[in-house]
Formats: C-alpha cells, structure tokens, sequence
C-alpha cells in the first residue's frame, strides 16, 4: 500500500499517457511480462523491507536487554571510593 502513494500525484490523464506509451514502445506481448517482473521485484523489495524491520526490532531488543544487565550496580568498590576520597587532605 505504502509503495503506490507515488501514484497519488499522478492524475487520471497523466497515466493513460504512460500506458499508451509502455504500449506503443514495448508492444502487446512483452507488456504481461513486464509487469509480472515489476510485480516480483515490488513483491521482493517488500519482503526485503519487513525482514529488515523485524531483524532491527530484534537487536534493538536485544541492545536493551543487554543494556538492562550491564547498567552499573553499587558494588563494595563505591563506598570505598567515596570513603577515601572524603578521608584525604585538603
């Protein structure tokens, strides 16, 4: 559906000029075969989109799946630090 919003410039006049010329320029016979290729290259190109939509909603999971585990914790080595750094002269 996304792939023919280009078509929405398009007025009615305008494509029957572009069909009459594909039909003109490439004839009868090549024309079905034509727009079967244009059919399956859309048909990939769509396929191809989704698989990359649902591949970066994966690692984006995984990204902050990651980032959940790997957030900084107070650890024993905190405290310390602040202990030494209140305990030193100034």
């Amino acid at each position: 559906m996304y792939c023919l919003l280009f078509l929405e410039f398009i007025g009615t006049t305008e494509l029957l000029v572009v069909l009459l010329v594909a039909l003109v320029v490439f004839g009868p016979r090549k024309l079905p075969e034509l727009g079967r290729s244009l059919g399956r290259a859309l048909n990939q190109l769509q396929a191809a989109s989704e698989d990359f939509k649902r591949t970066w909603e994966v690692e984006s999971r995984v990204d902050a799946g990651a980032r959940t585990r790997l957030t900084p914790t107070e650890t024993s080595e905190e405290p310390a630090l602040e202990e030494r750094q209140e305990s030193a002269p100034a």
